[in-house]
């Protein structure tokens, strides 16, 4: 998988979660039930993403983890090897 496929994984799980909280704020003011199961699944769904970070944005090469300056074709600061 691409490193700007991994990328776009990331955020979309990540924007799909700030939709949930959202819309669980949203309906705050209707059942008080559907909205925290909102804001469950959405806090849900960031751990995910966050977790995703971790485990998919590592130097194909070397394995260390790329970090948050991670930029899809630049180059792993650990071993130098050019990212896809």
């Amino acid at each position: 998988m691409s490193s700007k496929m991994k990328n776009w994984i990331v955020l979309a799980v990540g924007a799909f979660s700030v939709l949930l909280i959202l819309l669980a704020g949203w309906l705050r003011g209707g059942n008080g039930e559907s909205y925290r199961l909102l804001v469950v699944i959405g806090s849900a769904c960031f751990i995910l993403a966050l977790v995703l970070e971790h485990l998919l944005f590592r130097c194909p090469h070397c394995g260390q983890y790329l970090g948050r300056k991670f930029v899809p074709g630049g180059y792993c600061p650990h071993c130098g090897k050019e990212l896809d």
